[in-house]
């Protein structure tokens, strides 16, 4: 793939199909990431059906098992907070889980 547009319409794509397991190792997750765009083209319902987390929760209600492994940040290198984007997502349905690399432990 030459860049990331045509990966993130592919990988929307094979969220939809997942049928048992989704497995994400990330260092900044942002759960409300437009896959597909540009969004500004697109209707409502469109721009709902290419978020991440609605990817997610839409898998998750299917009954696929969702893994998320999320690095914890530094607080000196950066200003975001994984933790809530963990409670956000965990959130959404009890076959998300997630834990944050070095402070949840295995």
């Amino acid at each position: 793939m030459i860049d990331g547009e045509m990966y993130f319409r592919n990988l929307a794509e094979e969220l939809e199909k997942a049928q048992s397991e989704i497995f994400i190792t990330d260092w900044w997750l942002c759960p409300k990431y437009y896959l597909v765009r540009p969004i500004s083209l697109m209707s409502k319902r469109d721009k709902e059906k290419y978020r991440l987390d609605c990817l997610l929760n839409k898998a998750a209600a299917r009954g696929v098992k969702i893994f998320i492994v999320h690095w914890q940040e530094s607080r000196f290198a950066v200003t975001f907070n994984s933790m809530i984007t963990k409670e956000y997502l965990t959130r959404l349905h009890p076959n998300i889980k997630m834990m944050r690399h070095t402070s949840d432990g295995i």
